[in-house]
């Protein structure tokens, strides 16, 4: 059958549209995220070498929010989220789907056994829409103990209409939504899976708005306008990762490379290969140290402030009524990034 034609962010902008905005400062972008208040709709990525507890910590500072990863050793998890209780910050942390049961246990051992309050649990997967997924929703939302059954359960990734209804009608209450679509992800080359972002986004956050279930933007971000679109398409929230990457608050040692300083970056999909019975479908890299989170996160906020100023919302939810958006063609990519070469005249 024919493919449909979907957008990504590369693909549309956003029309400036009439504003009696005075300063940038009037606008708000707060939002609030299964009952979490955030000043800036932005989450950090519950990846190995982006959010640890001194994400976690920067994030909650800063007014956002980080999920805490799955990829560490069960005790180490355990040291992460006692730090956090210590610190009264809100813990969400992540589980896998390989074995269920012990993902369940893994719950309860950290609520019934240590009493830590955990707000909600992420099932972290690279392809939501799995009957394992819908089945450990299920257990952890039909558990007799109510301090486990009404933790808030984010699931994902999907990318479509019928992913979201899927995970919606199994008790999740916020999705992730994004396929392939990360900087370090290859399951597009891989596996030739995948679903266009800024379209995965719209038709996802239009569906679930009317199931009141909040999206989480989820890959393909590489500059704040990215951002402004995927809360134009309608996510509540976005995931950042390669944004984040390399800087002092992520996990992983700074090391010195060619006299310049790096740290490691990969995708979640790019370890665990077993000889035939697993393809990775990530790259395992560096990236440049770029210092404190702080000022990147602040780019993010004054570039939707900006973005909001030019359609005349003070709110991200007048914002995504709106905003609209104009095809282009790639040519306007050329346009996009046009840049003035400096030139030295003669004082002669």
């Amino acid at each position: 059958m024919p493919a449909e034609y979907y957008y990504t962010f590369d693909d549309i902008l956003i029309t400036p549209a009439y504003s009696d905005i005075e300063s940038r400062q009037e606008i708000d972008t707060s939002v609030t995220f299964l009952g979490l208040p955030l000043k800036v709709p932005i989450i950090s990525a519950n990846m190995d070498y982006i959010t640890g507890t001194k994400m976690i910590i920067a994030m909650h500072n800063l007014g956002a929010l980080g999920i805490l990863h799955r990829f560490a050793p069960w005790d180490d998890q355990i040291k992460m989220m006692q730090e956090l209780y210590t610190k009264s910050i809100p813990i969400i942390f992540s589980v896998g789907i390989r074995d269920i049961k012990e993902s369940l246990d893994h719950i309860k051992y950290i609520v019934q056994d240590l009493a830590i309050p955990i707000h909600g649990v992420c099932i972290d997967v690279a392809h939501g829409h799995h009957q394992k997924v819908a089945s450990l929703i299920e257990m952890i939302k039909g558990s007799v103990d109510e301090s486990i059954s009404s933790l808030k359960v984010i699931a994902g990734n999907i990318a479509t209409i019928d992913g979201v209804d899927f995970l919606y009608q199994s008790g999740a209450d916020a999705v992730k939504v994004g396929i392939g679509a990360g900087s370090v992800c290859t399951t597009r080359t891989i596996a030739g899976v995948g679903v266009p972002q800024l379209s995965a986004i719209l038709e996802c956050a239009a569906f679930a708005e009317e199931s009141n279930i909040p999206i989480i933007a989820d890959g393909g971000i590489r500059h704040s306008g990215d951002v402004a679109k995927a809360i134009a398409a309608g996510a509540n929230v976005v995931m950042i990762g390669n944004l984040f990457a390399g800087t002092e608050e992520t996990p992983g040692e700074t090391f010195f490379l060619n006299n310049k300083q790096f740290k490691r970056y990969r995708g979640q999909a790019s370890f665990g290969s077993n000889g035939d019975r697993y393809v990775k479908e990530g790259i395992d890299g560096v990236v440049p140290a770029k210092g404190p989170v702080a000022p990147i996160l602040g780019q993010i906020q004054a570039g939707l402030r900006s973005s909001m100023s030019y359609v005349g919302a003070r709110t991200i939810d007048e914002f995504q009524i709106k905003a609209k958006f104009v095809e282009v063609s790639s040519h306007t990519l050329m346009e996009n990034s046009t840049r003035v070469t400096e030139v030295i005249l003669d004082a002669e």
